[in-house]
């Protein structure tokens, strides 16, 4: 059984702090890390990718004890992965007013939130389609839809796919979901207890990893 602790960061940007956190993202973010969150289309996500990326450089000094920067320690392998040199596994992840960092010395791991919003018949009849979704609706009961969407694509993250036409099979195993893709084993679950608006769900390479998880309210 293995025993890895996961760490999972939080921050909750408001609108009044987009104008602070561009500022101190010119700062602290090197400019290849910059030149990917203005990729997003909107304000808002380019200053939750800003967050997420400050959020990585906050755990890492408090949890891996790294004095330097550790955002230069940061590369993308060849499926586009994030990743850090310096030994530990991460991932990020924002939606609504939160972005997330998850953070393990040794477990590979994917994180997904995704805020709770309303759904019309067309939307959700479109998003259940998915073929991957589907493997995971057929595992294991899920508490939302969100619930369900969220481990899906943390499992993606984890893997470093994209739009998922892979192979993989899902089923039950205790209060995860296991996960067989090219002969390796998955666990995804949602985390309980978490903001009530709000799913969140990590999917590790080795299973019974114990979470926890922290609000950050500054960044540096």
């Amino acid at each position: 059984m293995s025993n890895q602790l996961v760490y999972i960061g939080y921050y909750e940007l408001s609108e009044s702090k987009y104008v602070q956190l561009f500022d101190l993202s010119g700062k602290l973010l090197p400019a290849f890390l910059k030149e990917r969150c203005f990729e997003y289309c909107y304000p808002k996500d380019q200053a939750l990718s800003c967050a997420a990326w400050m959020l990585l450089a906050s755990m890492l000094r408090r949890y891996a004890c790294h004095l330097g920067d550790p955002l230069s320690l940061v590369g993308f392998n060849a499926g586009g992965k994030p990743v850090w040199s310096g030994g530990w596994q991460f991932n990020l992840s924002h939606s609504g007013d939160l972005a997330v960092c998850a953070l393990c010395h040794q477990a590979e791991l994917g994180v997904d939130v995704e805020v709770h919003r309303s759904l019309d018949a067309e939307e959700q009849a479109g998003l259940y389609a998915d073929q991957a979704l589907g493997e995971f609706e057929v595992a294991g009961r899920a508490d939302s839809f969100f619930d369900l969407w969220t481990r899906k694509e943390a499992f993606l993250k984890a893997c470093g796919l994209g739009l998922c036409d892979a192979a993989f099979k899902a089923n039950q195993s205790g209060d995860e979901i296991r996960l067989l893709y090219q002969n390796q084993n998955w666990y995804c679950r949602s985390v309980k207890g978490f903001r009530s608006n709000y799913s969140l769900s990590i999917c590790t390479g080795e299973n019974n990893c114990t979470v926890e998880t922290k609000e950050f309210y500054e960044l540096d």
